[in-house]
């Protein structure tokens, strides 16, 4: 497995790192790992942030989204689904989760967890299939930024204009 631990994240607002759980998600972990070190994530954007008043899905959740700016029907990728059942994390607060259309099918974005969010972890009712989602990593450094995206965001979901992400940079 990569020798990479922590992910560098550098925006307008400042920089977040982000602690990557190898030994939990494995799978999902080196498929960030790769789309880093290929570059696919350069010229990445945050450009979605969900509230609890700009969203219509329910249970309403509170998370940023960041990752490749090109169009999501460009970007999907298959991989094996590492549930929170299969990996042991859970959407707490700080939990950095991939994001995806069905298990294993992701794209190349990420999302960041605002607060507990126990209804993205298996068996939880946010997604129809009751799956969840794939926690990766965790907020170690740098919270501070995080919030302050959350807040550059308003009340938009879509961000119009994307924030740019300056460097996504891997490091021991």
């Amino acid at each position: 497995m990569s020798i990479f631990q922590y992910l560098e994240v550098k925006t307008c607002a400042g920089s977040f790192s982000i602690k990557l759980k190898i030994k939990q998600a494995p799978i999902t972990c080196a498929y960030f790992i790769q789309l880093v070190s290929n570059g696919e994530l350069a010229d990445g954007k945050l450009f979605r942030v969900l509230t609890d008043k700009n969203q219509k899905a329910e249970p309403r959740i509170k998370v940023i989204q960041l990752g490749s700016n090109k169009k999501l029907d460009e970007l999907r990728s298959y991989i094996k689904h590492e549930n929170t059942s299969i990996s042991g994390l859970t959407h707490k607060k700080w939990c950095v989760s991939v994001a995806r259309f069905k298990p294993g099918e992701v794209y190349k974005s990420f999302f960041i967890c605002m607060r507990d969010e126990p209804t993205l972890d298996y068996t939880g009712n946010r997604h129809p299939d009751k799956q969840g989602f794939a926690c990766f990593g965790e907020v170690v450094r740098g919270v501070e930024v995080v919030k302050k995206l959350y807040e550059m965001a308003g009340n938009q979901e879509m961000l119009n204009p994307a924030i740019s992400i300056e460097s996504f940079d891997l490091v021991n």
